[in-house]
């Protein structure tokens, strides 16, 4: 253990919010030392999927003392953010000590200690600015996946090159879901499940859509904000449940030709994810085909199932009952049927869950 390092404020993360609380310390004159996980600041951009543009326009993107280099309209890629930061830390020439996760903070003595690899870092005051999305949320029931199931993150996602031929299944409808989705749709026939959290009223890159992103960052700014009761109200509903459509909405998923399931996956059956919510139920049927799986909202698969997006109710009219349905099911309506006879008999095998 290398001997202490004593500083009046530690930053952990070295992203937007360390980099800034770093700026103002710097000007004030304040001791204070930034410790980043990655090797490289910015790598918490870079290491994202590779199509990643920001949802906000240059002109919003920019931390205090420099503006992001880049016309104000612009939505920069996620390399350009991660260079960005780069940038920023070597024109302030901020104190950082890369490669350094914190795995331990405790207090002693009055002072704080974080222990960062081989080093001890005492202060009096610490900032935990390392975002809420660096821990991926993986569902227990992951594991009971069938082995040939190949899962992905949101995190692990780079390109299309990752995916096999066959449907995608994309669980989780927020920003990253939808934009996933998106691209997936330009190769493959696409699922994506999750609940309904809306949509940004007008496309995003217009200039109603300016206009409307300034409405948005007011009211994320002033009034959904730990400070406010509504707020606090909200927060658990954004942390977890996702936000609203904001690059691609609804229309232009449709568009691309993406099957939009509002269920979410809950479990597994027989080795295959199956979704429920409240009186719909997901029929998961196999069509021999792969998909693929998981965002940072939720999970996703690739596996030997195509069909995750029947609709299933005790309301169906006789005469809208398709001619297979599931044993033990209720009445299903598939959004789409799968053709061949060896799915159909596949699709016998299973039973829906409610």
């Amino acid at each position: 253990m290398k001997k202490d390092d004593r500083y009046e404020t530690v930053i952990v993360g070295g992203g937007q919010s360390g980099l800034s609380v770093g700026y103002h310390l710097q000007q004030q004159g304040r001791s204070f030392v930034i410790l980043d996980a990655n090797e490289r600041i910015g790598d918490s951009w870079r290491k994202r999927w590779d199509s990643l543009r920001l949802y906000s326009p240059a002109f919003r993107d920019g931390l205090p003392g420099m503006p992001f280099p880049a016309p104000r309209t612009a939505y920069p890629t996620k390399d350009e953010m991660g260079d960005y930061l780069e940038a920023y830390a070597t024109r302030f020439e901020l104190p950082l000590r890369s490669g350094a996760p914190v795995h331990a903070l405790t207090r002693e003595s009055g002072r704080y200690v974080a222990n960062a690899r081989d080093e001890r870092f005492e202060a009096d005051n610490v900032v935990v600015a390392t975002g809420v999305f660096e821990k991926p949320y993986i569902p227990e029931f992951a594991g009971e996946l069938d082995p040939r199931i190949t899962q992905l993150h949101a995190n692990d996602y780079r390109n299309l090159s990752q995916l096999r031929d066959g449907p995608v299944l994309v669980v989780g409808a927020s920003h990253s879901g939808s934009d996933i989705a998106h691209e997936a749709a330009g190769a493959h026939h696409v699922i994506l499940s999750g609940k309904d959290n809306g949509q940004l009223p007008v496309p995003l890159e217009t200039r109603r859509g300016r206009i409307g992103f300034r409405i948005l960052y007011r009211v994320g700014t002033n009034v959904l904000t730990v400070d406010t009761p509504l707020g606090r109200k909200m927060r658990p509903h954004i942390r977890h449940g996702g936000g609203p459509l904001l690059r691609y909405r609804k229309k232009d998923l449709e568009a691309v030709g993406v099957e939009r399931v509002l269920a979410r996956t809950v479990g597994v059956e027989r080795g295959l994810p199956v979704s429920t919510t409240g009186a719909w139920s997901t029929c998961a049927m196999s069509c021999g085909a792969p998909a693929f799986g998981r965002t940072s909202a939720g999970s996703a698969y690739r596996s030997t199932w195509a069909r995750t997006v029947t609709r299933c109710s005790t309301e169906v009219p006789p005469h809208r009952r398709p001619a297979c349905t599931l044993q033990g099911s209720r009445s299903c309506i598939p959004l789409r049927r799968c053709s061949s006879p060896e799915a159909r008999e596949t699709q016998s095998g299973l039973r829906v869950t409610s």
